[in-house]
């Protein structure tokens, strides 16, 4: 199969076969497309477990997932950059940012996913509530973001009915459109060791880079949810879904690459900070990579659930089916334009905010001496299916003062996805160079980061095409490296976990006991390649293709692998009531979080132009958790609540992300991959305050959350040093204001989330870390009759997105986004 595409995909990439075609021309084609395909039936309702299992009291289960399951109500075009990278990516229950506030002291249930934060675990929960006098919903709203200067509409319609009768079909209709126009400004840095000659056993700025991403993007989504009772406590279900994304993203990028050239010491005598820092450095014969990539996104997801609950008595049984289509697919061109001979200089005065300068000749804006250096032609597809079963059943043992519930169950799901990509590669032709000024934009992009750096003109991507298609002895293709380059996307990987469970909960008005077992085993299979010279090739794997670069001939292979692994996933909660107005409660359960079936793939992707290298790791176990938890609660005036948690994670073989350097061709290479931790531990508390309060101003509703977080974690490669455990805060607090009166209402939302190890390195000093996080959501609201308008404005304080290696000084990343208002109107009818 993959001989196949590869066959077809690679013939029509040749520079006489590809057709090339307009930047307009693609955006209207999508645009029709997503059209289209945004009216066709849809699933949608909130992704959440099954109601039927879980009798009082109310709360078994809360905490089973660690993340907010991803529902149509989500504003997909306005995700933080960080959400838009994480796309393909299963959120980690350990990590602060996918924390959410639970009922303490509980523990997920033996129905739920062991996992615990994968929503394509659960499915639409049925119970649409028969139509109100007003059963339509009209909205429009204007999203406008400060730093883009420009802005987007959208909006929905909804009705919710029911057909005559006794036994009505219950309908729920909904077309959404959310869109929203961005700019994003960052600098980013590669840090090396310093040369021999010049302060041995220091690190110095090697690659600076600046950027502009303009993005626009637009997120349609239609459902409609269909409910009838067909006897006496006999419901059946069925739900669709379709979510339409389409984004345009460009980025503007210059870098400095100073380790390409001589370097040198800014003063004669090497200034270097307290973490072994070069703060000011020259270098001679250095160049710059000016980077341009257009990439636009075609994102469709399908999803369709049907179920029917049985309710008796004694008994209640829940049997449902779900499955999910999922598309992802991009093109991107990729251009690159380079200077060399050049005499730079930076300086770390500010680390945040370096001097980078281009110290002779004309200035770096200058774009008649930056020449055409490679073009890559992407064409990703992504592809995911998900297939789900699940038969939940509670039997009734107990019908007197103390009641008892029997929870019996089985689940089985499975999770495909495949990955192909058509890449084209053309290098320079030195004998017809192609300067940057003669397919630059007209307009100039000014100044970014808060007015510290001149962002030269980007490339006009119209312009580059037609150049690319009126002037091919500019441009030579390069097909053993399209070919490389094109299967090392390459990937098949699947899932599938058969659970089975029992457990049981037994309650009364002074005590409840919950608790039970699940057991679960998991499969997956993967498939990728490997690229190796052909005189070290082993004939491992099936022959997918031989290419000759650079007189050596390389051989790319399959490479397969399987994992197969078996849990018992034990749980224990248990309340002590009778100490009215306090509740006490303690809980232990052990869960887990299984592998990226992704990164299971064995594969390796070199890209040349921004010297990384990224690997998928075989060799990946589950991360198993085991959670111990103390927990007190007291009711306040006016449903308020205040409560304190205790809480114990141990943790075995937890995810991290693994950073090395590589020498390949004379050049080093950042090497990223997904590895295995060892022991580790969270431990801590978290305080819970929520209180409505009525004044004479109006009532208000105070709301805060705070988790302190203690860590310890160990890594096989690095024995002998504890680190934090990556991706938890020590410090996570959230805070919320309500307040109403009359028809106004407004909110105020914080939240404050402390430094946090992000990614491992091969030494303490490069260990990268993201900087605090710090955000202010106000809002205001205004109604009459069925009218609603509001005001919501994200990203207040424009406070930035941070990262750093070991102390601070070697930063390597500061992004600004600014803030986004949004502006609605809604009227039901």
């Amino acid at each position: 199969m993959a001989d196949a595409f590869f066959t077809a995909s690679m013939s029509s990439s040749s520079p006489l076969l590809r057709p090339i075609t307009n930047h307009s021309s693609r955006l209207l084609g999508r645009a029709l497309s997503l059209l289209g395909c945004s009216l066709l039936p849809a699933f949608g309702a909130a992704q959440t477990a099954p109601t039927v299992v879980a009798p009082p009291p109310a709360a078994v289960g809360e905490k089973a997932a660690a993340a907010k399951p991803a529902t149509e109500d989500d504003d997909s075009a306005t995700e933080s950059p960080r959400e838009r990278s994480r796309v393909l990516t299963k959120r980690n229950p350990i990590a602060s940012e996918y924390q959410e506030p639970g009922a303490f002291g509980r523990i997920p249930g033996v129905a739920s996913d062991g996992e615990g934060v994968d929503f394509r675990a659960f499915f639409g929960t049925p119970g649409l509530k028969r139509p109100g006098p007003q059963p339509g919903l009209a909205e429009l709203t204007y999203t406008y973001n400060a730093l883009a200067a420009a802005g987007a509409w959208g909006g929905q319609i909804g009705w919710r009915g029911a057909t005559p009768g006794e036994r009505p079909f219950i309908i729920d209709l909904r077309v959404q459109q959310q869109s929203a126009i961005r700019a994003i400004q960052f600098y980013e840095a590669a840090w090396e060791k310093t040369p021999v000659t010049l302060a041995p056993g220091t690190r110095y700025l090697d690659r600076a880079r600046i950027s502009q991403d303009d993005i626009d993007t637009t997120n349609r989504t239609a459902r409609v949810a269909l409910e009838k009772k067909l006897a006496p406590g006999l419901l059946a279900f069925v739900q669709f879904s379709g979510a339409n994304y389409d984004d345009v993203a460009q980025r503007n990028r210059i870098e400095f690459n100073y380790g390409a050239g001589t370097l040198s010491s800014a003063t004669g005598t090497p200034q270097i900070s307290s973490d072994g820092s070069l703060l000011q450095a020259n270098s001679a014969n250095a160049g710059t990579r000016r980077y341009f990539s257009d990439a636009v996104t075609g994102r469709e997801i399908r999803r369709y659930s049907a179920g029917l609950i049985l309710e008796r008595p004694r008994f209640n049984v829940d049997l449902r089916g779900y499955l999910s289509d999922w598309q992802n697919h991009v093109s991107t061109d990729a251009w690159n334009f380079t200077e060399s001979k050049l005499a730079l200089s930076y300086d770390l005065s500010s680390p945040w905010f370096p001097r980078l300068e281009k110290t002779a000749g004309t200035p770096y804006t200058d774009l008649t001496q930056a020449n055409f250096n490679d073009l890559r032609l992407q064409r990703p597809l992504t592809v995911d299916k998900d297939r789900a079963l699940r038969l939940d059943t509670d039997w009734k043992l107990l019908d007197e003062e103390t009641k008892a519930w029997l929870l019996t169950g089985f689940q089985y799901r499975s999770k495909e996805r495949t990955n192909r990509e058509t890449r084209s590669v053309y290098l320079r032709n030195a004998a017809a160079p192609l300067t940057l000024a003669e397919v630059a934009r007209k307009q100039d992009p000014g100044k970014i980061m808060q007015d510290t750096y001149v962002l030269p003109r980007a490339i006009d991507f119209d312009a580059g095409l037609h150049a690319l298609s009126t002037r091919p002895a500019s441009f030579a293709y390069n097909s053993s490296r399209s070919i490389i380059e094109s299967y090392q996307q390459l990937y098949d990987s699947s899932e599938s976990v058969s659970a089975a469970h029992l457990g049981g909960l037994v309650a009364n008005p002074k005590w409840e006991v919950e608790g039970g077992v699940r057991l679960e085993q998991t499969e997956n299979t993967t498939l990728g390649t490997s690229t190796t010279p052909a005189s070290l090739d082993t004939g491992t794997g099936k022959l997918l293709a031989s290419v000759v670069e650079n007189g050596v001939t390389q051989n790319i292979r399959e490479t397969t692998g399987e994992k197969d692994y078996r849990n018992v996933l034990p749980s224990l909660g248990l309340a002590w009531k009778d100490f009215k107005p306090f509740v006490f409660r303690a809980a232990a359960y052990q869960s887990l979080m299984r592998p990226q079936y992704f990164d299971l793939v064995a594969y390796r992707r070199v890209n040349p132009p921004t010297r990384t290298i990224t690997e998928g790791n075989p060799n990946l176990e589950p991360t198993e958790l085991f959670t111990t938890l103390l927990a007190v609660e007291r009711g306040l005036p006016g449903s308020g609540k205040i409560g304190l948690e205790l809480y114990r994670i141990g943790v075995e073989g937890f995810f991290h992300g693994a950073r090395a350097t590589e020498l390949l061709d004379g050049a080093l290479y950042s090497v990223s991959r997904v590895e295995n931790g060892g022991e580790g531990t969270i431990q801590g508390f978290q305080l819970f305050y929520r209180q409505p309060l009525k004044t004479s101003t109006g009532l208000w509703t105070l709301e805060n959350v705070y988790t302190y977080s203690d860590t310890e974690a160990e890594i096989p490669g690095r024995p002998g040093q504890i680190l934090p455990m990556p991706e938890r805060s020590r410090h996570l607090f959230r805070s919320n204001v309500r307040w109403e009166r009359g028809s106004w209402g407004a909110q105020l939302a914080g939240s404050f989330q402390s430094r946090a190890l992000d990614s491992i390195g091969e030494t303490t000093a490069q260990d990268l870390y993201r900087g605090n996080v710090v955000t202010l959501t106000p809002g205001i609201t205004w109604r009459y009759k069925a009218i609603q308008a509001g005001l919501e404005i994200t990203n207040l304080l424009d406070y930035p997105e941070r990262t750093s290696e070991a102390a601070g000084d070697r930063v390597t990343q500061n992004q600004y986004s600014r803030e986004t208002y949004r502006f609605s109107v809604s009227a039901r009818f």
